[in-house]
């Protein structure tokens, strides 16, 4: 009867012991299985989550294109460019003439494309600043004179003064010229009656 119950119990513990390992290795999910639930994250915007599940994908089947491709669609819709573009050109590697490898290397043409049109505009921003800093120094230097006439203080009495002057000195011209025409007027008229006279004496 011991030896009975001793055989039943030693069963148990091997049955169950022996059908946890398999238990625990049909949870575990595949390559396939990890790729197709990091797809359904995506569509359901939980970008985070299944950049986790692919990166194990990865891990476990690194020469697998399917599973570089999904991560690399996942970077990059979260905006890291750089880790998409080592993923696409992976799956590039690994599969070249597939659907995948295809789509990869268009992808990888565009967004080198991006790049280097951002670049381009990068440049000519750095241009035009670098003109609106060359006219600016240039107006700077065309200037010195109006800037440090507008620096000086103005004095207005001496202002008026000079006004005054001024105004004495065009009148003082007037005058001048008054009397000169005065002059000349009368030396005109003198002259012609002595040339009268000379012609009656004559």
């Amino acid at each position: 009867m011991q030896f009975r119950s001793l055989l039943v119990l030693t069963l148990s513990l091997a049955a169950l012991f022996g059908a946890h390992p398999g238990a625990h290795a049909a949870k575990k999910p595949t390559v396939a299985q990890l790729v197709t639930q990091a797809k359904r994250l995506k569509q359901q915007k939980k970008l985070r989550e299944a950049q986790k599940l692919l990166e194990q994908a990865v891990e476990r089947a690194p020469k697998s294109a399917a599973a570089h491709s999904a991560l690399a669609w996942v970077l990059l819709a979260r905006k890291q460019d750089e880790g998409a573009a080592r993923h696409f050109r992976e799956v590039l590697s690994i599969a070249p003439h597939s659907a995948q490898g295809k789509e990869a290397q268009k992808v990888l043409v565009r967004m080198r494309r991006a790049s280097l049109a951002k670049q381009a505009a990068q440049e000519k921003a750095a241009e035009a600043a670098l003109a609106r800093e060359e006219a600016e120094l240039e107006a700077e230097e065309a200037t010195p004179a109006a800037r440090a006439a507008a620096q000086v203080p103005v004095d207005s009495d001496s202002v008026r003064e000079w006004v005054g002057i001024f105004r004495l000195v065009l009148r003082a011209g007037w005058v001048v010229l008054l009397a000169a025409l005065a002059v000349a007027w009368v030396l005109t008229r003198n002259a012609g009656k002595a040339r009268q006279d000379a012609k009656a004496h004559a």
